[in-house]
């Protein structure tokens, strides 16, 4: 995804409902560790592509420890969506961004991911699971989100 839509959207100012769900954790035994804030929403990538996307994180700038899951699938219409994709097939990307300082992010693009993803576009719920591997210094969780979809 992109960087920009990123920075806009941690310096957006938000409160978690107290329904709100978006955690992962590493192992099937772990603790799981929640977001602080969370997103879902439609979003123009590109003049006339949009994105449904999903995302959870912890942090702030001003703390410099900003800890940022994303994942996205091509918007196609206002259908309910209820399925399972992989990386690689249906336009799936699932991303980390992590701080690096000065406010800026480092992303880290997953090495395999599988998410369930339920959506009512007319009622904006949203609930669903991640499974994901990244490669490298990258923890690979799972995880589980479940609220209502913003609109901007």
């Amino acid at each position: 995804m992109n960087n920009k839509r990123r920075l806009q959207t941690l310096k957006k100012v938000r409160s978690l409902k107290t329904n709100d769900i978006f955690k992962w954790r590493f192992n099937a035994e772990g603790e799981f560790i929640e977001a602080s804030d969370t997103g879902a929403y439609l979003w123009e990538g590109r003049p006339g592509q949009f994105y449904w996307v999903w995302e959870g994180w912890t942090g702030s700038h001003d703390t410099n420890d900003i800890f940022f899951y994303d994942f996205s699938i091509p918007y196609v219409d206002d259908e309910i969506i209820d399925r399972t994709f992989t990386l690689g097939t249906g336009g799936l990307t699932f991303d980390h961004a992590f701080s690096k300082g000065n406010g800026q992010l480092d992303v880290a693009p997953a090495h395999s991911a599988t998410v369930h993803i339920k959506l009512d576009p007319k009622t904006r719920q949203s609930e669903g699971y991640f499974e994901t591997v990244f490669l490298g210094i990258h923890q690979s969780p799972e995880g589980k989100f479940s609220f209502e979809r913003k609109i901007p």
